[in-house]
């Protein structure tokens, strides 16, 4: 099973959880290990962040919605 990086917008810690990428997509809350909080993101290694909302959404031709 992959893993996936997270960082807690509470505390700040970092933290991996072994699960995959459709129970993230699905809206699972991923608790922070050292406090508690569900107030999450995933991160992707290189410490940037990912708020779903802020990325384009493309699909297998490269177009994004706007371009249809």
């Amino acid at each position: 099973m992959p893993s996936c990086e997270f960082m807690c917008l509470e505390c700040g810690h970092t933290f991996e959880v072994f699960t995959t990428s459709e129970d993230i997509e699905d809206g699972d809350e991923v608790e922070c290990p050292l406090c508690g909080s569900t107030q999450t993101t995933r991160t992707y290694g290189d410490g940037t962040e990912s708020e779903g909302d802020d990325l384009d959404e493309e699909d297998d031709s490269g177009l994004t919605p706007d371009d249809e």
